[in-house]
């Protein structure tokens, strides 16, 4: 009953949030299009963390899933020439991922003869907000193909609450350089790591779109991408509170097919739209990493900053869309 209480609730806020966007700035002689957005993600969102202060030398790999089910609502205003066409589309998860999150740690790595490795995963729980704003500028026309410039901004905010763990660890007993020991860490229902992460990401690229006969039209899109990433990692079985951000670049693609009826003889015509998408995203940083309270011999209050923090974003999607255009 809460899992279906939290999706209603952030069904309504889509809602009213998408009620805000302004669209009427736009040009006056218009048409509109409204629709329902399923979605199904393959992808994860993970980060590198490497700390060496020429002693001690570690190096982390958190992956966080995101293969998971959402739903949203999308709405187009466009010229009557469909020149011109301003795109918002807002979605949230319908359900949790359905890969664990894996930690990934290798440790001792200045010295050989004492290496170790720590592998964890854990199950989660996920909540989304994704925002994606688009306009497309015809810039030329042929029968039955048009070209436009397109561009547009993505804000991605993803939560995950790390609920659980379990894994083994790997060791060099007789140090002699190599892993020759493994140890299990049996699983422990407690609540581990809180997790946020914020992606703000701007595309500049092109669209083709074809006729492919009267009532059907497919497109692809491929643009480079920039942005911003900040992220929040508080590791409750630590105590330590982790804030990173980074400036990163990579690319979108998307392509799509879409069957509608004539516009010509109705001024309400349906449609329906298959659609798919991949989006890379990597973002070189630095982490800030503090501690709250004593912990694993840590004492409150340290703090190390300028940690080398890279995340990737891999985020490639399926999905329908159904609606109507007026």
């Amino acid at each position: 009953m809460k899992i279906q209480s939290a999706i209603h609730c952030r069904i309504v806020l889509l809602i009213v949030l998408f009620s805000l966007v302004p669209l009427s700035l736009f040009a006056k002689e218009s048409g509109w299009k409204f629709g329902i957005i399923g979605e199904y993600g393959f992808g994860e969102s993970s980060y590198e963390l490497q700390v060496n202060d020429g002693t001690d030398s570690v190096r982390s790999l958190l992956v966080f899933p995101l293969d998971t089910a959402y739903i949203g609502i999308e709405a187009e205003k466009e010229d009557l020439s469909g020149s011109r066409r301003f795109t918002v589309k807002v979605l949230t998860n319908l359900t949790p991922p359905a890969s664990k999150m894996i930690d990934e740690d290798w440790l001792d790595l200045n010295d050989a003869s004492e290496p170790e490795y720590i592998y964890t995963e854990s199950n989660l729980e996920y909540r989304s907000f994704d925002l994606n704003l688009q306009g497309n500028w015809q810039l030329r026309e042929f029968p039955d193909f048009r070209l436009f410039f397109g561009a547009g901004y993505r804000l991605l905010w993803a939560y995950q609450l790390i609920t659980d763990f379990k894994g083994y660890k790997l060791y060099d007993t007789d140090q002699d350089g190599s892993i020759d020991s493994q140890t299990t860490i049996p699983y422990t229902k407690k609540d581990a790591i809180d997790y946020s992460i914020i992606y703000h990401i701007i595309d500049a690229g092109l669209l083709a779109e074809a006729m492919i006969g009267k009532n059907a039209s497919i497109s692809i899109a491929a643009a480079p991408s920039v942005g911003l990433v900040l992220d929040r990692d508080d590791h409750l079985l630590r105590s330590k509170l982790s804030t990173g951000r980074g400036f990163g670049y990579g690319f979108s693609f998307a392509a799509a097919m879409e069957l509608h009826g004539s516009r010509r003889s109705r001024s309400f015509t349906p449609y329906l739209r298959i659609f798919g998408s991949y989006r890379w995203f990597f973002s070189p940083g630095q982490q800030r990493q503090y501690w709250y309270d004593d912990a694993d011999g840590v004492s409150e209050g340290t703090e190390y900053d300028g940690l080398v923090h890279d995340v990737e974003l891999i985020d490639p999607r399926l999905g329908i869309s159904a609606g109507a255009r007026f």
